[in-house]
C-alpha cells in the first residue's frame, strides 16, 4: 500500500511538506505452522517539515547516521 500526505500553507498549514510512504509485504506459507514474512517500507519527506514529521533511525548513534539523516 502506499500514503500520500501533503501540508501546504495555502491550505492553512503553518509548513510546506510532502510526505510519501510505500509499504510492501510478501508471506509464504513455509511448513504447516509456520510462515515467512518479508517487509519492504519506503518513506520520503520533502520541503520544510517539522521535525516531529521527519523519519529518524530508532537508536542510531553512529556517525554514518548522524551525517546522513541529521545533516541539514
Amino acid at each position: 500500500g502506499g500514503k500520500l500526505d501533503v501540508a501546504d500553507k495555502e491550505l492553512g498549514s503553518k509548513y510546506n511538506f510532502t510526505r510519501y510512504i510505500i509499504d510492501a509485504r510478501k508471506y509464504k506459507n513455509i511448513f504447516i505452522k509456520f510462515v515467512g514474512a518479508v517487509r519492504i517500507k519506503y518513506a520520503y519527506i520533502t520541503h520544510d517539515a517539522p521535525f516531529y514529521e521527519k523519519f529518524y533511525l530508532p537508536n542510531c548513534n553512529c556517525s554514518f547516521c548522524s551525517t546522513l539523516f541529521m545533516s541539514e
